[in-house]
């Protein structure tokens, strides 16, 4: 049994539908997954820029007030319908558009006979404002009766959790919720100056990559520029891309080049240095001859020459 049940409140589930008002070709109904556009319409609604208007379905002259219990996210929210002359004087609407156990859109009437007679008034209620909001998109909601039949569903408790996973989806609504809804443009604003933040330091990162091309910049041990003059001795006029790269590796593998966390020269930054090699050895050949895991140069033959040439 349901928590609320436990607690003597009457309540009436509805699985909410969402329709397009023109037909197929046969007349049926085509079903839509347009929820946005009714999340949307809340929003609207508790900003007053366009509001729900709650009429009795019999009587178009008796109008309701409502109340949000918090700041609807998502169109997940809890809302008071009644005339509230007194305490109690309304229903409580629980509308969950997104739901995190059920899985379906759906609103149930609770609590509701303090000011209504059965909760089909309030749910009409509720499904004309929504019609009224969608009048301009062509959709159509229709509630059909969730028939349980004796299964406890905890819609209290879906509503809730489900309410904070949007709430953690849309953090900058954190503070509407609280009733501070002036506060969403510092959010709006805060945002846009970490978006401009983000992109300046990718362009500074970006800017910085091409500097960083200089071959000694790489280097982490021993003379820059003497190892610089050394590899162009040993570089400069070989043909045969395993030659060209053959010292490079191996001073990769004792250490002396290092990017970032791992000991290798760049690329780009051989080919600034030997740009006459560009043609000779692609950037996957070059990537490939230097990878630590294959052909370990200091073990090679030509090992014993590299030593005695770098002095390492």
């Amino acid at each position: 049994m349901d928590i609320l049940s436990e607690l003597n409140y009457k309540s009436k589930l509805y699985k909410l539908k969402l329709i397009r008002k023109e037909r197929d070709l046969f007349n049926n109904p085509v079903s839509s997954n347009d929820w946005d556009k009714l999340a949307q319409a809340m929003e609207d609604d508790v900003h007053q820029r366009e509001e729900f208007v709650f009429v009795h379905p019999t009587s178009n002259s008796t109008e309701y007030k409502r109340r949000y219990i918090h700041c609807p996210i998502n169109g997940n929210t809890v809302v008071f319908v009644g005339k509230m002359r007194e305490p109690g004087d309304f229903a409580i609407v629980r509308i969950t558009l997104h739901s995190i156990i059920y899985h379906v859109p759906y609103l149930v009437i609770e609590d509701f006979q303090h000011a209504f007679r059965k909760p089909e008034i309030p749910a009409e209620m509720v499904k004309s404002a929504f019609n009224w909001s969608l009048r301009n998109d062509g959709l159509e909601v229709i509630l059909e009766p969730w028939e349980t039949n004796g299964e406890p569903i905890y819609f209290g408790w879906d509503n809730w959790v489900s309410y904070i996973h949007e709430l953690r989806l849309h953090p900058e609504i954190g503070a509407m919720c609280m009733g501070f809804e002036e506060a969403l443009h510092v959010f709006k604003e805060k945002k846009a100056v970490e978006k401009a933040m983000k992109e300046k330091k990718e362009k500074n990162v970006k800017t910085r990559s091409i500097k960083s091309d200089n071959i000694k910049k790489y280097i982490v041990k021993g003379d820059k520029n003497l190892f610089v003059s050394l590899l162009h001795e040993l570089i400069d006029g070989l043909t045969l891309a395993k030659d060209i790269v053959e010292p490079i590796r191996f001073l990769c593998d004792r250490k002396v080049f290092k990017d970032k966390k791992v000991f290798r020269l760049p690329y780009k930054a051989f080919i600034k240095e030997f740009p006459l090699h560009a043609k000779k050895i692609s950037k996957s050949h070059y990537n490939g001859l230097i990878d630590p895991n294959k052909h370990p140069y200091d073990e090679d033959e030509n090992g014993e020459k590299y030593e005695k040439i770098f002095k390492l």
